[in-house]
């Protein structure tokens, strides 16, 4: 079993796509090496900590159960993350799953606090805004204050935001808000 230490030495010298499958390949316990990388990205040591949370993304996403046991302490450590590049791995991370097996009411809170946030990163900023839209799906009263919310926010933002944003609203317009 790789240890914490030859774990962040990875993260540091050889993080890509290939050596992580290198990595996945040699490692027996895909859950062990899940735990330890999310260990370093709640350290909030930068470059250590998005890269544990890219990493963890790339290595789990297609065994998404890995990431059920730390689903609950993710979404309470969002708002502590000092990099944007956990918050948004840890946002992809949380996309993965069906928005009703997560705390939605806290995620909402969440999510919103980031959409309405201009000092924040645009791709934090994006999927703040799918996970909102993720949850008025399941809570369509939602999906009046999502429209205003990005109706009020196109203006002064950037072109991707701007595609992301116009997306949903073409999405909602299906419905009559």
């Amino acid at each position: 079993m790789i240890s914490k230490a030859q774990l962040e030495k990875f993260l540091m010298e050889e993080i890509s796509t290939v050596s992580l499958k290198t990595l996945r390949e040699n490692t027996q316990e895909l859950s062990n090496l899940i735990s330890l990388l999310w260990q370093i990205t709640l350290e909030n040591m930068h470059p250590l900590a998005w890269r544990a949370a890219w990493s963890m993304y790339h290595l789990g996403h297609q065994q998404k159960v890995v990431f059920r046991p730390i689903l609950n302490e993710m979404i309470i450590q969002l708002p502590s993350f000092k990099h944007d590049g956990q918050k948004r791995e840890c946002m992809k991370i949380l996309l993965l799953f069906d928005i009703q097996s997560l705390d939605m009411g806290k995620l909402l809170q969440i999510s919103y606090d980031f959409l309405l946030n201009p000092q924040q990163a645009l791709a934090v900023r994006v999927h703040a805004m799918q996970i909102i839209y993720e949850i008025s799906e399941i809570e369509p009263e939602l999906k009046a204050e999502l429209k205003s919310s990005l109706l009020f926010l196109l203006p002064n933002t950037s072109a991707g935001f701007k595609s992301r944003a116009n997306k949903l609203l073409h999405k909602m317009k299906k419905i009559d808000l």
